[in-house]
């Protein structure tokens, strides 16, 4: 379970990092969606400060009903609570719950990207990475495209991306779109 754990705390480093003009003397908290205590509050039927899988499955019932669905819940509330239990705890935070989701999902993706667990996406992993966006999209040029974003992301210039640089461009997306929004 180190992994999770590292990846939340890189997670959070790298918001922390580009926030740093944020920061007080008290410990900062990552990025958070602005739904995401009401909703996570909904969810945490315990008051213990996580939810568990099945407070996840409960809370999943209730929304599904309202739509009239029940096929495949239990599925989708097991990959829900897999995906954002980011520290392997076996609970899902606030902080995890609520790290906004163009991060998170980022985030993810680096974690699915990175073959040998190693926290880093190596220039195979990369091109690995963008090759399989790049044939979903049917779109040709994934090769440049991958070290087009190797030279962008690859800030200790390593000749990898390490999740601390991933996770600070994700950041970076997400404060943009945020910007974007309010234009």
């Amino acid at each position: 379970m180190k992994t999770p754990v590292y990846l939340l705390s890189v997670a959070l480093f790298a918001a922390t990092q580009l926030h740093a003009e944020e920061q007080t003397k008290e410990k900062w908290q990552p990025p958070q969606e602005p739904w995401a205590e009401k909703v996570f509050a909904k969810i945490d039927t315990n008051g213990d400060g996580g939810h568990s899988l099945a407070e996840m499955i409960d809370h999943l019932k209730k929304e599904w009903a309202k739509k009239g669905k029940t096929s495949g819940l239990e599925k989708e509330a097991r990959t829900r609570f897999k995906n954002r239990d980011l520290d392997g705890d076996g609970a899902v935070s606030l902080k995890e719950f609520g790290i906004p989701s163009q991060v998170f999902w980022r985030v993810l993706t680096l974690k699915q990207s990175d073959t040998d667990k190693d926290g880093a996406l190596s220039t195979a992993e990369l091109t690995a990475m963008v090759k399989s966006q790049y044939e979903k999209q049917g779109k040709s040029g994934y090769e440049a495209e991958a070290a087009r974003r190797l030279k962008y992301l690859d800030k200790d210039k390593s000749g990898s991306v390490s999740l601390e640089e991933y996770a600070a461009n994700a950041v970076k997306k997400w404060k943009q779109a945020l910007a974007n929004k309010k234009k």
